[in-house]
């Protein structure tokens, strides 16, 4: 909106459509301060060490995007999984950002994260490293289960 003062700008929840008249109000959203939090702590950390930024959907990305690491959606990774193009052993360790309050469904995989809690499944574990003020984005540590992880699995 700085760069392109001249134009119309809008934010979208679902099905409505909201006229944006300054990048304050935006900020001070729920949904986007929520999002600004998130990327502030994936950026802080740099995803070092991570091969993929999980995200919830593409836009996500403008917030948390650290310029080195690659980003992806659930839905682009579960397809590469299902279409057998890569293993989830490829795309890990992964840092994931999720929004619990999202309506769209995720591969049982992904779903327990909407418990908001540390949890292992299909050899996977899933750490919490960062929950939002509000709760609407959580981020986790996703990586391969060692064997003594075995006993927390779904």
């Amino acid at each position: 909106m700085r760069r392109f003062p001249g134009r119309a700008y809008y934010y979208t929840d679902y099905d409505t459509f909201y006229a944006v008249t300054n990048l304050d109000s935006l900020r001070s959203s729920p949904e986007i301060h929520d999002l600004e939090q998130a990327g502030q702590f994936v950026r802080h950390n740099r995803a070092s060490g991570y091969r993929l930024v999980l995200l919830p959907y593409r836009e996500t990305g403008t917030f948390v995007d650290t310029g080195t690491t690659r980003c992806g959606t659930f839905r682009e990774v579960s397809y590469e999984l299902v279409r057998g193009r890569t293993r989830l052993a490829d795309h890990l360790p992964a840092i994931a950002v999720f929004m619990p309050g999202d309506p769209r469904g995720y591969p049982p995989l992904f779903e327990h994260m909407r418990e908001r809690r540390d949890y292992v499944s299909d050899g996977c574990r899933f750490t919490i490293l960062f929950s939002a003020d509000n709760g609407r984005s959580v981020i986790y540590d996703v990586c391969m289960a060692r064997e003594s992880d075995s006993g927390t699995a779904r």
